[in-house]
């Protein structure tokens, strides 16, 4: 007599639907810099050189964002900056000088002031997460004194992600390449250089 073995069916719908998280956590996001931007550096001029770089964090908003469902947006949790917020950006702002050939130090030379305007992460979450961020940032060029400010700008940079939800890699990643493309729209500004290269006392 021929058996045949009975095989449960799950269905298929009840399989996926396990893949979707329906629950969310606050997290906080303390990124460490890492070059994203592969690109070359704009080359900010020969003459351009600076004492130095200041950033102050000048936000009103400390939160960054928010993590969402993407089946229930009325779900969300908050995103915070756990880290040096300064600190981070004077080390993205290092490198990007640096790989566009600015030489950082000694006296007699403007210093380029940042202050932080606006950091923003935003997680839309369903079997993965997408990302979005935001970098805003107020550049200033002053003289050697301290006092005169010879030109100043505003640049911002965005960035998209894709990955596991609540990845702080992935958080990482997003706010880098943000800050890595506000720092690229500076240095390729002409009149960033001009202005750095005539910047009196």
């Amino acid at each position: 007599m021929l058996r045949i073995a009975s095989l449960i069916v799950v269905p298929l719908a009840f399989v996926i639907a396990g893949c979707v998280t329906t629950t969310l956590e606050p997290t906080s996001v303390a990124p460490r810099y890492k070059r994203m931007d592969t690109a070359p550096a704009p080359s900010a001029g020969s003459c351009v050189g600076l004492a130095g770089i200041t950033v102050e964090d000048a936000r009103t908003k400390k939160e960054l964002g928010s993590r969402s469902l993407q089946e229930r947006p009325e779900v969300t949790q908050p995103i915070s900056f756990g880290g040096d917020a300064g600190g981070w950006v004077r080390s993205g702002a290092e490198d990007s000088l640096r790989r566009s050939g600015v030489n950082v130090g000694g006296g007699g030379k403007p210093t380029l002031r940042l202050k932080i305007e606006r950091l923003e992460l935003s997680e839309n979450v369903y079997r993965r997460a997408t990302y979005a961020g935001r970098v805003g940032l107020k550049a200033e060029v002053v003289g050697a004194s301290g006092s005169n400010v010879c030109w100043s700008t505003r640049v911002s940079g965005t960035a998209e992600n894709y990955g596991y939800a609540g990845s702080a890699e992935n958080y990482e990643e997003t706010m880098n390449h943000a800050l890595d493309r506000a720092m690229n729209q500076l240095l390729g500004n002409e009149e960033f250089s001009g202005k750095a290269c005539g910047c009196g006392k």
